[in-house]
């Protein structure tokens, strides 16, 4: 089991995590604290040994979101089928900086390689889904960290992430402490 905690540098929240991988699954359980006046955001994300989703549930303090997937762009709410949903693999918890992860390890990566996306985007802490396209571009290695160009609708910016595919950090949002 791994620990792992971020900063969010736009709120000042913190996330603790814990990262667990056997040889057939990834577990990561994770608790976002937030300010003194809103209660924490919990999510527990079950995915196989490729980094493909297969459940997650998301607590804001208030409901609770559970999404299930085969891992090949269909997705289960509550039982139903989130046909609007349909095609994204992986997906984007506003929250954390882990769903970075996913994708980065889902793929082998030679530099200079793109790969464009569609993601279910889970807005937090309203719990809302949409589809969203996304971009990463593996763009090097240097002291043990991989930086990737990730865009997003008008949004870009360079994650960098160490040797197992975590955010270190994403420059004005999270930073790994």
């Amino acid at each position: 089991m791994k620990k792992i905690i971020w900063k969010n540098l736009e709120t000042k929240c913190r996330e603790e995590a814990y990262l667990t991988q056997t040889d057939t699954a990834i577990r990561f359980k994770s608790t976002v604290y937030g300010s003194e006046d809103s209660s924490p955001i919990t999510y527990d994300l079950q995915l196989d040994r490729h980094w493909e989703t297969k459940r997650v549930e998301i607590n804001n303090g208030e409901k609770t979101l559970t999404l299930s997937s085969n891992g090949r762009g269909s997705w289960l709410k509550d039982g139903e089928s989130l046909e609007d949903m349909k095609g994204a693999v992986d997906i984007d918890i506003s929250a954390t900086p882990f769903s970075n992860s996913l994708p980065i390890n889902r793929f082998f990566w030679e530099a200079g390689q793109k790969r464009k996306l569609e993601v279910l985007y889970i807005e937090m802490p309203a719990l809302t889904c949409e589809k969203v396209e996304q971009m990463y571009t593996f763009t090097g290695e240097q002291g043990g960290k991989r930086s990737f160009l990730y865009q997003c609708r008008d949004y870009e910016t360079t994650i960098f992430v160490d040797q197992d595919g975590l955010v270190v950090e994403y420059p004005e949002a999270f930073k790994r402490i």
